[in-house]
């Protein structure tokens, strides 16, 4: 998978991320939603995902769900690739990766269906560790 860049969202701040995505290099973002049975919050999280991110594309990995994930998240304007049958979180995410190559993005993000991490704390999470990492420098 040559050229493609997985990003941990978590070390960085908003202002941060918007910058290396938007820079000049015009970099295509995917950010991955596997999901198995999350029709109940599928929609909040990529509603959240695109507020966080708005240029960045969302791909919602249907792992097998027997509910209306699915529906849910093409409602909610995420790209979904629905799996014939249940594989995992390793296996949506080894199909998620796949497709970020496939259709040629150049970053991949991978965000829980089921809220459990709500995206928009993603900069509390890099503040804390950015802080930490400088104090190591030194």
């Amino acid at each position: 998978m040559q050229g493609l860049k997985v990003v941990n969202t978590s070390q960085m701040d908003r202002s941060e991320r918007n910058q290396k995505i938007s820079l000049g290099f015009k970099k295509r973002v995917l950010v991955i939603i596997p999901a198995c049975n999350e029709e109940r919050s599928i929609g909040k999280v990529i509603g959240e995902v695109k507020h966080v991110l708005p240029q960045s594309d969302v791909l919602v990995v249907n792992d097998g769900s027997s509910d209306h994930t699915s529906e849910k998240a093409e409602v909610s304007g995420a790209i979904v690739l629905n799996l014939p049958f249940n594989l995992g979180i390793g296996g949506a995410m080894q199909a998620g990766y796949q497709y970020t190559y496939e259709k040629g993005y150049d970053i991949a993000i991978q965000v829980d269906s089921d809220g459990q991490h709500d995206p928009k704390e993603m900069d509390i999470k890099f503040r804390s560790r950015s802080r930490n990492q400088s104090r190591t420098r030194n």
